[in-house]
C-alpha cells in the first residue's frame, strides 16, 4: 500500500481540526477511514505528522563491497557479473549472487556484462568440423559458388529438406561461413 504524501497528511489534518468527520476527510484525501484515524492518533501522541522511517529489506552488501564492485568494473568492463560475484571479498556475506552485482553497478549507473550462452562443443563436434575443413580446404571459388547458402535459418532440425531448398539462395558467397552438419548446407 503506497504512504500517504506528506502535504495530503497536512492536508488531511487541517480538516479534522476544522472539525470535519473522519470519513469526509478521508473520502476528500482518497484514502482508507483507518489510515486518518491512525493519522489523527498519531498526531495526538507526537505532534507531528511525520511518517516514520522503516527498515525495509537488508541489503546483502556492505557500502565497502559496493565500492569494490564498482571499482573492479571501472577497472575491467567486460568483466562478467558472475565472476565479481564470486571473487567480491566480505565478512558480512561471503556470496552474493550475479543479480545483486547487476543491481549494485545498475546503482552506480554502469552495465553488467553477462556470460554468452552457446552450445557446448563436444569432441566429436570439434572432429567433425576438422574433417569437414580438411575435405573442403582445396576447392576453388567456382567450386563454393555451387553451395547453396542459406540466411536466417532457425530450428534446422525441425525444417524439412522442402522448406529448406525454399529458403536457400544459390550461388553466394560469405566470407564469415559457418557449417551446420546436421543439414550439410553453408550459412552465412
Amino acid at each position: 500500500m503506497p504512504r500517504v504524501p506528506a502535504h495530503l497528511r497536512e492536508r488531511a489534518l487541517g480538516m479534522l481540526q476544522e472539525g470535519m468527520r473522519t470519513a469526509d476527510v478521508a473520502r476528500a484525501i482518497h484514502c482508507n477511514v483507518c489510515t486518518v484515524r491512525r493519522l489523527r492518533q498519531c498526531y495526538r501522541e507526537t505532534g507531528r505528522t511525520a511518517d516514520h522511517p522503516r527498515s525495509g529489506r537488508p541489503r546483502v552488501t556492505t557500502p565497502a563491497q559496493d565500492r569494490y564492485i564498482r571499482t573492479s568494473h571501472l577497472r575491467d568492463r567486460y568483466r562478467m557479473a558472475t565472476i565479481t560475484a564470486q571473487v567480491t571479498p566480505g565478512m558480512h556475506n561471503p556470496s552474493i549472487s550475479a543479480q545483486t552485482v547487476c543491481n549494485r553497478l545498475r546503482e552506480a549507473g554502469l552495465r553488467a556484462s553477462w556470460p554468452v550462452v552457446r552450445q557446448v562443443l563436444t569432441r566429436h563436434h570439434r572432429q567433425q568440423r576438422r574433417l569437414w575443413a580438411q575435405t573442403h580446404h582445396h576447392w576453388t571459388r567456382q567450386d563454393w559458388q555451387k553451395v547453396a547458402v542459406c540466411h536466417s535459418i532457425i530450428g534446422l532440425s525441425l525444417l524439412s529438406l522442402q522448406a529448406i531448398s525454399m529458403l536457400c539462395v544459390t550461388g553466394k558467397t560469405s566470407s564469415s561461413l559457418m557449417w551446420y552438419p546436421s543439414c550439410r548446407l553453408i550459412l552465412t
